[in-house]
């Protein structure tokens, strides 16, 4: 699927967001939002948003059952989730009744070098000192 801005960090008013930035990533109407975190779980899919006072709309490559089903897509911005990628794990039967659920399986935008690691770019390197 064609990348989100960004993804949800909790539940989401989708008939009214009142907000216009999803972890902590500011967005305009048109952006593609993963939401990912509804405890509603049929609720979650790619959606557009329309503006913080507007409903938002699940996104036309996304608004089927087939089109989810095992559906992978990335996250470009966010504090959170900003270069990481999910696949829809469950079988969906029925859009809005079945559970959808997005498990994350790439975050190497994320790693980050510890004590005693260095990192340049995709390349972690080990720092020798012999204790």
């Amino acid at each position: 699927k064609e990348p989100a801005a960004c993804a949800s960090t909790g539940n989401v008013n989708l008939s009214n967001p009142g907000v216009s930035a999803f972890d902590n990533h500011s967005v305009t109407s048109g952006a593609r939002i993963l939401i990912r975190a509804q405890s509603s779980a049929d609720e979650n899919g790619v959606w557009i948003y329309n503006g913080s006072s507007s409903a938002m709309t699940r996104a036309t490559d996304c608004d089927s059952a087939a089109e989810l089903n095992g559906m992978a897509i990335f996250v470009t911005d966010g504090d959170i989730y900003s270069d990481q990628a999910f696949v829809q794990t469950a079988t969906i039967s029925t859009l809005d009744s079945d559970s959808i659920t997005y498990v994350r399986f790439s975050g190497l935008g994320q790693v980050t070098a510890g004590s005693g690691l260095a990192q340049s770019g995709d390349t972690l390197s080990v720092n020798v000192d012999d204790s």
